[in-house]
């Protein structure tokens, strides 16, 4: 070899390579990972964009947060066939419990309370989150001859090997509880919400998917047999809380209720009262305008219409 150089150059080329392995293997552990398949990857990737959205609601940047979780959807659930294919080969019910685990996410990661209670709550969604899509790709990776995974966790985008905010985490396996019908009517607009963008990107098969997953919901409430009833069909008490829930996807800092109770059961009052209280006790202003002396039991403050004028009523 005449260039001596070249001869060094090659001469050194082990030496390089193993130390250009060295350093990749430094900067980017992930990459020599166990190789998951096809669904373990996916999931990893999942994991990466609800942990990442948990740290963004830490520090009170809901929106990025709310960015995270539905990347974690658009641009892995749904992008990768992980959707498809849990509805193809494991059940369409629970391609619709995925979906509406990840609403709830989306709604948990917006709220701007930082207290104890509130980062358990959201926490915990995002784990149970975390441990459904992590179920699902282990019985897709088992039917398809893949390696089982386990679930990752991400701090600052890093991998990491146990979970920074075990802490926070309740029992990923409870079962979904809603404390009022705000925060289950919350849910269904977040499902919603999610069917318009995807209709607006076009990708009118995942606005389906969504729009399907809100009367999932609507059936966990038991009010989705309302679906295709006729208005004069429905019963008081049905088209009270219909109402009730109708106004409060707005999400309104102030409620009006007028003759809220009137000609319903005992049962549906008590049902109407409930959910007044509920939305009284979340910060909303709510004002009733009643005949009821049930109602009024309930009532903080009391006014009476006496010739066209409201006078305060003292205890």
């Amino acid at each position: 070899m005449k260039n001596p150089r070249l001869k060094d150059l090659l001469r050194g080329l082990p030496i390089l390579a193993i130390l250009l392995l060295a350093l990749t293997m430094v900067l980017c552990p992930s990459c020599f990972a166990e190789e998951n398949g096809r669904w373990g990857t996916a999931a990893d990737e999942i994991d990466r964009y609800l942990d990442a959205g948990f740290e963004y609601y830490l520090e009170g940047n809901t929106k990025d947060a709310y960015t995270s979780v539905n990347n974690a959807y658009f641009r892995v659930y749904e992008v990768t066939g992980f959707e498809r294919q849990t509805m193809s080969y494991i059940s369409g019910n629970r391609k619709n419990a995925i979906e509406m685990q990840f609403s709830t996410c989306k709604a948990n990661v917006k709220r701007e309370e930082l207290d104890l209670d509130t980062k358990i709550r959201v926490r915990s969604s995002l784990m149970k989150l975390k441990t459904m899509i992590r179920e699902d790709a282990n019985k897709l990776a088992e039917m398809q001859g893949e390696a089982r995974s386990e679930i990752k966790y991400y701090l600052h985008g890093e991998l990491v090997k146990e979970d920074p905010y075990a802490d926070l985490a309740a029992d990923p396996d409870a079962a979904a509880k809603y404390e009022n019908w705000y925060e289950a009517a919350t849910l269904v607009k977040e499902t919603l919400d999610t069917a318009y963008m995807a209709y607006l990107d076009k990708d009118f098969e995942a606005a389906s998917d969504n729009l399907n997953t809100a009367f999932y919901l609507l059936e966990r409430l038991d009010i989705a047999d309302l679906e295709d009833v006729l208005a004069r069909e429905v019963s008081g008490g049905e088209r009270r809380r219909a109402s009730i829930i109708r106004a409060l996807l707005g999400t309104p800092d102030f409620l009006l209720a007028d003759e809220p109770t009137s000609d319903l059961d005992d049962e549906n009052v008590s049902l109407v009262l409930d959910l007044l209280k509920e939305e009284a006790r979340e910060g909303r202003g709510v004002l009733v305008i009643t005949h009821d002396q049930e109602v009024l039991s309930i009532c903080d403050d009391l006014y009476q219409m006496e010739a066209g004028i409201l006078i305060r009523k003292e205890d």
